[in-house]
């Protein structure tokens, strides 16, 4: 999930259709839920934090989106803005999971639990 375009990071929700990712456009106009602008920001903030959790915390995708799920409910659409800034809609997990199906540089790992001995 590297969004980095000559050496920095490079983020942009364009209207309800498109994000930025990098040199990649996450095109998701078929996403019916998305109706505001304030709600492709949210996802593409989301999906940041996405990446964040899981360089933070390795483990199976659903789990990181649980754990974004329980910080959205818990805080609001505004804790995946780490400038605080933004005025943003909510955005659901589903959409989150949508958006990282049409990210084409998403790679994947076999992940299997890590078991303890005594």
């Amino acid at each position: 999930m590297d969004a980095e375009k000559r050496g920095r990071t490079r983020l942009r929700a364009k209207g309800v259709s498109h994000i930025e990712w990098g040199p990649e456009t996450i095109d998701v106009s078929r996403l019916p839920a998305l109706l505001l602008s304030a709600q492709t920001r949210a996802l593409m903030l989301a999906l940041l934090r996405v990446r964040d959790l899981c360089a933070e915390t390795p483990g199976p995708l659903s789990q990181v989106l649980s754990t974004l799920t329980e910080e959205l409910d818990r805080l609001g659409p505004g804790s995946v803005d780490p400038r605080g800034e933004r005025v943003l809609a909510q955005v659901r997990v589903q959409e989150v999971a949508a958006a990282l199906s049409r990210l084409r540089s998403l790679g994947t790992i076999e992940w299997t639990e890590p078991v303890l001995m005594d």
